[in-house]
């Protein structure tokens, strides 16, 4: 994906986006793609470790934060 135009897009946009935008392409679009393209995996990773889990608990995802104060 790095390579590929939404990659160069968005390293474009990072890097500076009144260029881009003065190349008509719009940075919070492409902001937004990503941004549903990384959501969509990781809801296929969350899902798939569930049907490998076969259930879901919430003690298996809370986080356990420990009090510096004694």
């Amino acid at each position: 994906m790095l390579f590929a135009p939404l990659g160069l897009a968005m390293r474009a946009g990072r890097d500076s986006p009144l260029r881009v935008e003065a190349i008509d392409i719009g940075v919070a679009r492409v902001q937004w793609v990503a941004f549903v393209a990384a959501s969509l995996v990781c809801g296929l990773a969350g899902s798939l470790n569930a049907f490998s889990k076969g259930t879901i608990s919430s003690d298996a995802s809370a986080c356990r934060v420990r009090s510096m104060a004694s």
